[in-house]
């Protein structure tokens, strides 16, 4: 993974400068604290906001149907079912959603906005990993997980980085020892 001189501004303010990030470890984990331009810097490496740089894996740009990511808020279809989201993945994807949490059974005909805040997020989770992808992108992995959950989700993202690109952004270096081989504290290149 090449990421060259990325600079990205939210209107005319700039949040992050010279962003320089050339990896062959994987996954790669982002940190720093809130507020540090980790989700920002994931939106622009998913081309999700503008972005001046350059990002290349493999010596080539991706394009955003290779890229797959979850980003911590992100607001869903309330009123679609786990059964409809699993069936949307299927349709829109042509693959089966990895029931990597095991909560489909339990949970498939409750609509989303009545799950709670932890299975939501393996939900999406779920449909995230499920896309097919060369590139994964996730925020905050680990909030709102319970315990085991969280182990489920290290296991199943170092069964990703074999066959994809995986980085994610945690508050801190601690909570991505287990998986990441590469760490980089997002907090030096924010502007203040």
């Amino acid at each position: 993974m090449e990421i060259r001189n990325l600079t990205v501004k939210r209107g005319n303010t700039t949040i992050l400068e010279n962003v320089n990030i050339i990896e062959d470890n994987n996954p790669i984990c982002l940190t720093g604290p809130n507020g540090s331009g980790k989700t920002s810097l994931l939106l622009a490496i998913a081309k999700v906001i503008p972005a001046e740089g350059e990002v290349k894996f493999g010596g080539r740009e991706l394009n955003q149907d290779e890229i797959s990511f979850y980003i911590e808020g992100m607001k869903p279809y309330e009123h679609l079912t786990v059964k409809d989201y699993y069936n949307l993945v299927k349709e829109l994807y042509n693959t089966e959603v990895k029931d990597i949490f095991g909560i489909y059974e339990k949970w498939k005909n409750t609509k989303f906005s009545k799950l709670s805040q932890g299975t939501k997020k393996k939900l999406l989770l779920e449909l995230v990993i499920s896309q097919p992808h060369k590139l994964l992108l996730i925020d905050e992995p680990y909030a709102n997980l319970d315990d085991e959950s969280k182990k489920t989700l290290a296991s199943y993202i170092m069964k990703e980085a074999e066959k994809s690109i995986v980085i994610l952004a945690l508050p801190s270096k601690e909570m991505g020892n287990e998986v990441c081989r590469a760490f980089y504290d997002v907090s030096k290149w924010r502007v203040y």
